[in-house]
Parts: C-alpha cells; structure tokens; sequence
C-alpha cells in the first residue's frame, strides 16, 4: 500500500473508532487527542500502529531537512486526522501535503527563568540569557504577557516545522545550556516558570508550558480504585520500605521509575540509558552476570516482539541498541536517532506491564505473585502460551 492509500486508511480508521463505540476495549494501544476544550478523539488499535508507522517514515524523510523530529511529524498527522473528521479526508491529505512540501521555519521560543547573574545578557551554548524578554518578537507582548517574566528568561532560536517541535528542540538546547553551566555552582540549580512564549516572526503564543496529560479513564474506578493489578499491586508494594519489598517488587518498581524517567528526557541519549536501566532491571541476575548483551536480548525476545522484525532481527535489534548505551555510558558518545530510541521505549514501556501483571497474586494458579526473578522466568501463567515460548509474548506494532 502506497504512502497516500494508507494515508486514507488511516483517516478511514480514525473515522471508525469515532463512529464505533464498541472499538474502546481496554488493552488496545490508544493516544486521545484534544482538539479544543471539551473536545478530543481517540486514535487506537489498528490506527495507531499505522499512524507510527507513518510519522517514521515522515520523520526520517531525508528532503525535509532538520527541525521536524517524530514528535513533531505525529503532532502533524493528529492534526491531519482532526481535519479529516472536520474537512474530510482529501482536504486533509492535501493540507499535509502542502504543508511537508514548504520548509521549516524560524522560531523563538522563550522560558522564564530564576537565576543569579550579573545585569547582562550570556549567550550558552544555542540559548540566550537576560533580564526580560529578548529581541526579535514580532510586536510588544502585552502587560500580562511581560509580567510572566519579572526577572530573568532563557531563549533559544530553532528552525522546525511546527510550533510543538521548535518547543521540542528548544527544550534540548535549554538543557544542554543548564549541563555547561552546573559546573560554576554545585548546590543551585536553575528554576525554570512554567509559561511559555513562541513565535515564529509573524504571530506569538502564550500559555503555561504545555505536555500531554496523563489520561487513566481505563485504569482508575469511578470509586477511586486501581483496576489493573499489577498496577495496583505495585502502589501496594510502593507503600513498603524497600527492606520488606520482595526482589520483583523492588526490581519492578525501580523499572518504571527509568521507564518514567526516560518517557520524560528531551535528549535521545539520555532516554535510551534509562530505558535500558530498566530492561537491565527486570531481566538481569543480580551482580556477576556474563555476557550482559546476549542474556538481556534473549530475555527480553522471549516476552516481547516488535511485529515488524522477525524474532532473530530484534535480537539482533536489542544487541545492537545495547552497543549504543555502552557507546552513550563508556565512550561519551551522542546517540540522535530518535526513531529507535521510541522503540526501545515502547519495548521497557510493555515490559514494565508483563513485569508488574507477575506481581498479580491471580496471574497464576496459585493465586500468588512472583517474588524473584528465578520465579518469574520459570513462571507458567494462566494464560495461554505462544508455541515455543515461555510465556505469551506481547507484540508491539512498530
């Protein structure tokens, strides 16, 4: 199916899931977008996988030049399906296709900051620092926009295509700006506000710093309860000290902190070490474990798949990414492909799901949670098993 039919089947699929309630089951992998206060939609299952893959192969399209990051190119198809549903599915196509043939543009994107700092203004790597706004808006921001930054603010200009993937990029550069500066001041720490200015020459935007919610509709009861198990085994076991935790609580828990901690970094690099520090979490023996690569990749293929590698190549894939977390740990080498760093997101994201569903006391005829790792591996579910598997093995669509 060429690029433009799945296109279409995309738009075709999100059309569905708006129509059909009976597609909202839970366990189907889903993004719910909003599209004005009151107002979302969900894209899920099917739509989903394909909407990924379509945002890979926007991003990694070698025409489009710098600025357009994976992010960036999902947020545009969000907004193509959200003027498929409105406009239909040809006036969408044709707005994404015109806006992908243009080129990135420039913009400022600005963030209040508490520093301590002489009256002047530092440049620090890709980003600038003084005392209010700085030059180059398109016009003088109002009272209530001036009063966001009473003190200090940190800016940086950035070419891109959109104003969520400038903020994407700026968001790095405000990092790597605060990294070059912790060594003149081992106790502070820069505070950045929670406003955001942007433009881009012509129109500016502000509004409080901007992410996607945390949506639990399907995890929390109207009555305040956790519904899935693992989950809430996991709170239980959060409410412990970690000396009266077992080893897969502790094991599990200290996973989705990485898992967490490397949805949240804005560098590559910095995501794909904690996401490995989690796989290596779940799936390695404590100290002295040899040939660290090959035990984590044929763990970690045993119990998780990506469908669009066979399971020798993600073998090969998991050795591969290991390679660039030593390179990333030992060699102070950038790794910058974001694409793959997704994917092994994806990978400990399902993992820390199959970890925490062993601490379900019912994931077992026994009707008790794992405790070890020894335990878990040899562990023989109720559900059914994948021919030549340990256990059932959850797919990921990438």
């Amino acid at each position: 199916m060429e690029s433009g039919e799945r296109l279409g089947y995309l738009f075709s699929l999100v059309e569905r899931n708006v129509s059909n309630e009976e597609i909202e089951q839970a366990g189907l992998p889903a993004i719910t977008i909003g599209t004005s206060p009151g107002q979302a939609f969900t894209i899920r299952g099917e739509a989903y996988y394909l909407l990924h893959d379509l945002a890979e192969e926007i991003a990694r399209s070698t025409h489009l030049g710098p600025g357009l990051s994976l992010e960036g190119a999902r947020h545009l198809l969000q907004r193509a399906c959200d003027r498929s549903l409105v406009d239909g599915a040809d006036a969408a196509a044709e707005w994404l296709r015109r806006t992908l043939a243009g080129s990135p543009g420039r913009w400022i994107v600005v963030r209040p900051l508490a520093i301590g700092m002489p009256e002047t203004v530092i440049h620090v790597g890709r980003c600038r620092i003084q005392r209010g706004l700085p030059p180059g808006l398109p016009f003088d921001p109002p009272d209530h926009v001036r009063s966001a930054f009473p003190a200090h603010s940190i800016s940086s200009e950035v070419e891109a295509w959109d104003e969520d993937a400038a903020v994407l990029t700026a968001t790095k550069n405000f990092e790597e700006a605060f990294a070059i500066l912790r060594p003149c001041d081992r106790h502070g720490q820069p505070l950045l506000g929670s406003d955001l200015l942007v433009t881009d020459g012509e129109r500016m935007t502000f509004a409080p710093s901007r992410g996607m919610p945390l949506h639990l509709f399907q995890c929390v009861s109207s009555e305040g309860e956790l519904i899935f198990g693992g989950v809430r085994a996991m709170s239980e076991a959060a409410r412990r000290p970690s000396s009266a935790q077992t080893d897969w609580e502790r094991r599990t828990i200290t996973a989705a902190r990485w898992v967490s901690k490397g949805l949240d970094a804005s560098w590559p690099s910095d995501a794909l070490v904690s996401f490995m520090i989690a796989l290596e979490a779940l799936f390695l023996p404590p100290k002295g474990a040899h040939r660290k690569k090959e035990q984590l990749s044929a763990a970690i293929s045993k119990r998780v798949r990506l469908r669009s590698m066979t399971p020798e190549a993600f073998r090969d894939w998991l050795k591969d990414v290991y390679d660039r977390r030593n390179d990333i740990v030992h060699e102070s080498l950038a790794f910058d492909d974001e694409i793959e760093v997704d994917r092994l997101g994806d990978v400990a994201w399902i993992a820390v799901g199959w970890a925490a569903a062993h601490l379900n006391p019912y994931h077992r005829r026994e009707q008790r949670p794992c405790t070890t790792l020894d335990e878990v591996l040899k562990c023989d579910p109720i559900q059914a098993k994948v021919e030549g598997e340990a256990e059932p093995t959850s797919e990921i669509g990438m």
